[in-house]
């Protein structure tokens, strides 16, 4: 009987052990986070490869005012193996530049239409397809600006992706 209760114990110690290990890599969203030094690579690997389908905020060029503050940019890079790695920016035309930024980990196709889903979702209006010169454009002029007003682009920022 005692036999029967260490062996119980002992698959509830590593069934424990293990969850935590994976939710140490795990961002609040639920997806796989990549360490320090991983996303560097990460990042450094993905630059060389080929750009996707770019998208932006709609009216991110309205003329009138209220002109939207906050844009939206995500630049997808073509992976190896049929994967996708986007490079999302959200950026304050007021004086930040480079509010948030990140690098997604490695997405299949589908689950890139779900993070365009959300970030469609996310600012009025949604998000429409732009030219890669666009979304450049709009991410190193507001990275510029707010370098000259003393900002500087959120630390996550994968600025070698764009």
């Amino acid at each position: 009987m005692v036999d029967r209760r260490a062996k119980k114990a002992e698959k509830r110690r590593k069934k424990r052990d293990a969850t935590h290990r994976g939710a140490s890599n795990r961002t609040a969203s639920g997806s796989t986070a990549l360490s320090s030094t991983s996303k560097a690579a990460f990042i450094q690997e993905a630059a060389s490869c080929p750009v996707g389908q770019c998208y932006i905020s709609r009216n991110w060029d309205a003329p009138a005012s209220p002109m939207p503050s906050l844009v939206m940019v995500v630049l997808p890079r073509s992976l190896p193996h049929g994967r996708i790695a986007a490079g999302v920016a959200m950026v304050d035309r007021t004086c930040i530049g480079v509010k948030n930024g990140f690098v997604t980990r490695p997405l299949l196709p589908r689950d890139f239409d779900r993070l365009l889903k959300v970030q469609r979702g996310a600012l009025h209006g949604g998000m429409v397809p732009c030219d890669l010169l666009v979304a450049q454009s709009i991410v190193y002029h507001w990275v510029d600006y707010a370098r000259r007003l003393g900002f500087e682009p959120h630390p996550d920022f994968p600025e070698r992706l764009f």
